[in-house]
């Protein structure tokens, strides 16, 4: 929790630390919030709405960079499209996030919150399938 906390007050002071993706700070502070609430780490909250408001945090950060992939995934330049397969694809196996993306664990959670993290992993498989597909041809 103490992760998280560090991330949201440094992203505070200053929010080019979160708006850079290519440094992945908001990817590491959504994997923090994402453990922490799971009850993951010394100070982890016991208590369920402590729990929420980290999934929550999580959420957000995972959602900005997921609209970054998906501007990234329909780039002309190949290599950007190879860096968000890449990108997405380690978020689909991270371990820091199986508490918000896995079936099991997701089943446990409030429908509300569960039906978002749902459709955010429908979107990040999306995402990654419009990065495999060949770039547009050049000026279109």
């Amino acid at each position: 929790m103490d992760a998280a906390r560090l991330f949201e007050s440094a992203f505070a002071a200053d929010p080019k630390l979160a708006a850079d993706f290519k440094t992945g700070h908001r990817y590491d502070a959504a994997c923090s919030a994402a453990r922490a609430a799971a009850g993951d780490g010394v100070n982890a909250p016991a208590d369920t709405s402590a729990r929420s408001a980290l999934r929550e945090k999580a959420f957000g950060w995972l959602r900005a960079e997921q609209e970054l992939r998906r501007k990234q995934a329909a780039s002309a330049q190949a290599a950007e499209r190879d860096l968000a397969v890449a990108t997405l694809a380690h978020w689909q196996e991270d371990t820091d996030l199986s508490s918000v993306r896995d079936p099991g664990p997701l089943a446990k959670l409030p429908d509300a919150e569960r039906e978002e993290w749902e459709k955010l992993w429908a979107d990040v498989k999306a995402t990654l399938a419009d990065a495999q597909k060949p770039p547009p041809p050049a000026g279109k």
